[in-house]
């Protein structure tokens, strides 16, 4: 356990008898990295106590970047591998009597050539978070990869039935799933317009494209705003002028309606 930076914590007795005390039960943790306290936990249900411990100084911050570690395993390397093993004389196996040294010995030789020739590469990992997937979503994708093998390699109609009838029942329930998180999603919101925006962007996959300037576009767009202005600058009026025609009695919501969109600017 040294070896991995590993000590034991639990420094007082677990086990409190009439003529004795014992430690039979630890924690090992990386002592030099983090601030921890340990206690005693009586549970009355055993003969011991139980230990609990507190990492005090822990982060549990998320990466923006995930990477994996995989070894480079192609037909080059596996014919290598088995001839420095051809190679080897295993004079410090077969001398040692001590199974332990022996075993130890092996593993060393072993392990040499195994990553020489194996190496170890980081590869970025690329990861969607999707929190609608459940466990029970999840194993039903499973089942469905599983049918779709069988569809693709067998010649019977009955695993393409299944394979199409299972995938349409997975389609309903992953909407459903996506439909319950969402909307829990908003209504635990405190800006519910911000929120559902953000949902309806990370569908999109909006991005904000910067152009260099069109002068055509430019005065383009800027008849467009002011034909919009000069639309709603004027249809309070409008609607005025109507309602007067018809003895109507609304001036009260048009007046609003008016004062609201002559300050508005497009």
């Amino acid at each position: 356990m040294a070896s991995f930076n590993l000590s034991g914590t639990v420094t007082f007795p677990t086990r409190i008898a009439m003529n004795s005390s014992t430690l039979i039960d630890n924690i090992y943790i990386d002592t030099n990295r983090y601030e921890f306290k340990v206690y005693p936990l009586i549970n009355g249900l055993s003969d011991h106590d139980a230990q609990v411990i507190e990492v005090l100084n822990i982060s549990n911050s998320n990466p923006k970047n995930h990477y994996k570690l995989t070894r480079r395993i192609d037909n080059n390397s596996i014919p290598t591998f088995i001839d420095l093993l051809s190679h080897e004389n295993w004079e410090e196996v077969f001398l040692d009597e001590n199974v332990n040294i022996i075993f130890n010995n092996f593993l060393n030789i072993y392990l040499r050539n195994f990553n020489a020739c194996f190496p170890v590469f980081k590869r970025k990992e690329f990861i969607k978070f999707n929190p609608w997937i459940t466990t029970g979503i999840k194993i039903s994708c499973t089942t469905k990869r599983s049918l779709y093998v069988r569809y693709r390699n067998s010649k019977d109609l009955n695993y393409k039935v299944h394979y199409k009838k299972y995938s349409k029942i997975l389609s309903s329930v992953i909407r459903a799933a996506k439909k319950l998180y969402y909307e829990s999603l908003i209504q635990k919101s405190t800006n519910k317009v911000k929120t559902t925006w953000d949902i309806v962007k990370s569908h999109t996959n909006n991005k904000i494209i910067i152009n260099k300037p069109n002068i055509r576009n430019f005065k383009k767009n800027h008849k467009t705003a002011n034909a919009f202005n000069q639309y709603f600058i004027t249809v309070a009026d409008k609607l005025i002028q109507n309602s007067a025609k018809k003895n109507c009695s609304n001036y009260t919501s048009i007046n609003i309606f008016k004062e609201k969109f002559q300050s508005t600017e497009f």
